[in-house]
């Protein structure tokens, strides 16, 4: 009966990280970074 739950219990969970994974990877380009120079945290200065 536990088994059941934690089998279940984890399996929601995993696909709930897959789900945001996933939509994280959609928000990415692969060549370009998002933020850069002046728009960048740490700015044109490191």
């Amino acid at each position: 009966k536990i088994g059941l739950f934690y089998l279940i219990f984890y399996g929601v969970l995993a696909v709930l990280v897959g789900i945001c994974y996933f939509g994280f990877s959609q928000t990415l380009d692969p060549r370009i970074p998002r933020w850069q120079l002046e728009k960048s945290i740490i700015g044109t200065n490191p």
